[in-house]
């Protein structure tokens, strides 16, 4: 925390001297992804697990990765499709239909790609079971 709040505040003053405001958002961006991001995973995975650390990144990456390039593709594909947006009420329409589209891709392809993502699913989904079931029979 030191270490990382030093960074942050000779970075912020740096940065935030040159560039004003945005210099200092750079500078908390900067140190945050330098100590959180790539130091403690490193020191962890180094010194603490005694793995490499890029099991870390692989499974780290993965997920926005997806995010991203489904997102990409939703630009590329979808947005053409879209139509003319006049009124709030189909804003909200548009909105809530790829929302739901995007979400429900998202989940398919973690659940198809992450045993982890699939236990949790089935955790979530058992909760939810058995609170059904409990106020079946009250």
């Amino acid at each position: 925390p030191v270490t990382e709040c030093l960074l942050n505040v000779c970075l912020s003053v740096a940065l935030g001297y040159y560039w004003g405001l945005p210099g200092i958002i750079i500078g908390v961006i900067i140190s945050l992804v330098s100590i959180v991001l790539i130091w403690k995973p490193y020191y962890l995975f180094c010194k603490g697990f005694q793995t490499p650390v890029w099991e870390y990144w692989k499974n780290y990456l993965k997920y926005p990765i997806v995010s991203w390039l489904m997102l990409g593709g939703g630009i590329l594909f979808v947005q053409p499709s879209i139509g003319d947006i006049n009124n709030f009420t189909s804003l909200l329409r548009t909105a809530i239909i790829y929302t739901s589209l995007f979400a429900l891709l998202t989940f398919v392809l973690y659940y198809v790609m992450s045993s982890s993502f699939r236990f949790v699913s089935y955790r979530f989904y058992e909760m939810a079971r058995n609170r059904i079931s409990k106020r079946r029979k009250s």
